[in-house]
């Protein structure tokens, strides 16, 4: 039998979250609430590893349910090198404001032993939230208000972004790290897309290209700074009403 999960640790396993364990997840918001059964939903593996529960409660009041994410193994040390493995659970834990809509927070962790992370987040579905991917494409109207809200993030951090709570934030630079990944895929994605891409830049190699993007890395970092996204692809947006300005990130 497996030992029983401490509230303090970080699932290795979906099925080691017990009501215990989320308990001490959702006690800083809500103190009164007592759970007596936790489900898992569903659960999925990508650069991350994610996954919804459904709970119940004996007494209280709380989330019906929750959304987790952690770190996969297969991508932890590609995130390490990249520098920006723990950003997302740093970036809550800090509580700075984000102008924009967003998962509640209920945990954050930083295993920095192991190179884990942990969030507990509110499950954005709950409240008809529309997750978004590549097949369906947005509407103008929407892709306008996912600019705004990263306008306002843009603003409230502007020539800000080395504050003390965000201290932990990295300037993007082309490091080895990112270097060493793209000069290994960036020939295969030339192979894929010969057909496809314009003459110019089918007759570069990996090398080539690989510099180029080194050269507009290495311009961002100039003049004032602010606090990015850094990830803005439609696979991480999310509408909670059928409005498009109610745009969140996650």
């Amino acid at each position: 039998m497996r030992p029983k999960l401490k509230p303090s640790r970080i699932p290795t396993q979906w099925s080691d979250v017990d009501e215990v364990w989320m308990n001490a997840a959702i006690k800083r918001d809500c103190p009164d609430a007592l759970v007596s059964k936790v489900s898992l939903s569903g659960s999925d593996d990508g650069t991350n590893r994610r996954a919804r529960f459904a709970l119940e409660y004996e007494s209280g009041q709380g989330p019906e349910a929750l959304f987790l994410k952690a770190h996969a193994a297969s991508h932890r040390w590609v995130h390490f090198r990249n520098g920006n493995l723990f950003n997302e659970a740093r970036l809550f834990s800090a509580g700075v404001e984000l102008p924009l809509d967003h998962p509640k927070v209920y945990k954050s962790l930083c295993d920095y032993l192991r190179l884990d992370f942990l969030l507990v987040m509110e499950d954005l579905t709950c409240r008809g939230a529309d997750p978004r991917d590549a097949t369906r494409p947005m509407t103008v109207e929407q892709v306008a208000s996912g600019l705004r809200g990263l306008a306002r993030l843009h603003s409230l951090y502007w020539n800000k972004s080395g504050s003390r709570s965000l201290r932990f934030v990295k300037h993007w630079k082309p490091a080895k790290g990112w270097t060493v990944g793209l000069r290994k895929r960036i020939p295969t994605g030339l192979l894929r897309g010969r057909d496809l891409l314009p003459e110019t830049v089918a007759a570069l190699d990996g090398d080539a290209i690989v510099h180029l993007w080194s050269r507009y890395v290495g311009c961002l970092g100039r003049g004032t700074k602010t606090l990015l996204h850094g990830d803005a692809h439609i696979g991480c947006l999310l509408y909670t009403s059928p409005s498009p300005r109610d745009l969140s990130t996650s």
